[in-house]
């Protein structure tokens, strides 16, 4: 198995038929009453731990769920995400005392991430995830927000909708879903059909509902943008610090807002 430990590391975890059996009893269970969980290995003696589910709420479900995507493409974890895994943990400490005195089961935990065959047997088993990672989870993002680029679809047929790269307020990359009619009337008013124009598709998201604009730039903004999208096709991850001309289009992005001109 695929761990983190108490310092928010990844690690392997060996376990016993037996012992994964209990795993299996627990997650049928919880999964019946639709709970929110995560499975903990609670030590009972040095190096040796037993299986023990805790309820969690959707914020740290969500921060579960990124956490995976990050070890199984990248191996390691964002600090960011580190935060859940220990208040997870905790919640589990509360009932150490009660796990020992009672439980006799032993697994021995890897000391490192070593298994390559593990590792590659998890990443077959989530091919359909073809988006390369975001650098930096957040339970909800700032706008507005800068499209970079249309995604493809992912496997859902919404023609009303469309995937999309953004930058959002704070300099953070993230995969969205906007309305597929008001980005290509809005593309439309874009169209910049002169030599030497650049522009970008700026919008905000607030209370449901989606404003759309456009920016006209210039080339050194042009290129700061473009710098980004390269970095993330390369690498799976953004630009930081972030360039100073692409600073000055979320600041624009800003001042549009704000002016309420809507």
């Amino acid at each position: 198995m695929l761990c983190c430990n108490e310092k928010a590391d990844l690690v392997t975890m060996t376990v016993s038929k037996s012992t994964f059996e209990i795993i299996r009893s627990y997650v049928r269970e919880l999964e019946k009453g639709n709970k929110r969980y995560a499975m903990l290995g609670i030590e009972v003696s040095p190096g040796y731990y037993v299986p023990f589910p805790v309820y969690i709420d959707s914020e740290h479900l969500m921060g579960l769920e990124n956490i995976v995507e990050h070890a199984v493409r990248r191996k390691v974890i964002p600090w960011v995400l580190r935060k859940y895994v220990k208040n997870i943990i905790s919640m589990g400490n509360i009932r150490s005392d009660e796990l020992i005195k009672n439980y006799v089961l032993r697994d021995q935990i890897g000391s490192s991430l070593s298994s390559q065959s593990l590792m590659h047997s998890i990443r077959a088993s989530r091919d359909n995830f073809n988006d390369r990672l975001i650098p930096t989870y957040k339970a909800q993002h700032n706008y507005p927000a800068i499209i970079l680029k249309k995604m493809d679809p992912d496997g859902y047929s919404d023609t009303e909708s469309q995937r999309v790269l953004i930058l959002d307020s704070d300099g953070d990359l993230a995969i969205s879903k906007v309305p597929a009619q008001p980005l290509e009337s809005e593309e439309g008013k874009c169209n910049l059909t002169g030599d030497g124009l650049f522009g970008c598709i700026t919008y905000k998201h607030e209370k449901g509902s989606y404003i759309f604009d456009h920016i006209i730039l210039n080339r050194l903004q042009q290129k700061s943008l473009e710098i980004i999208l390269e970095q993330y096709e390369k690498t799976g991850s953004g630009e930081r610090p972030l360039p100073l001309f692409a600073e000055e289009v979320l600041s624009r992005a800003r001042t549009i807002f704000e002016k309420d001109i809507h």
